[in-house]
């Protein structure tokens, strides 16, 4: 039998996914008042959709920039 779901944890997916993203799960955990290491492990784990890509959009812009200033 499965391990029913955390209720904190269908609230934080609620809020995030009608955020479309755009909070993060560091503001998702201040409104639920948990930790939010707990609130990341939950996306992972259920694979929330609306995942926000803006970390890695901004990893490539500086890997770009860093290949622009050695080709100069």
């Amino acid at each position: 039998m499965p391990k029913v779901r955390n209720p904190d944890c269908e609230k934080a997916e609620k809020l995030f996914v009608e955020s479309g993203g755009t909070l993060t799960l560091k503001e998702i955990a201040e409104q639920l008042h948990i930790s939010e290491d707990t609130v990341r492990c939950w996306k992972n784990r259920y694979k929330w959709k609306g995942y926000n890509n803006a970390t890695l959009q901004i990893k490539n812009q500086k890997k770009e920039q860093k290949k622009e200033i050695k080709m100069q």
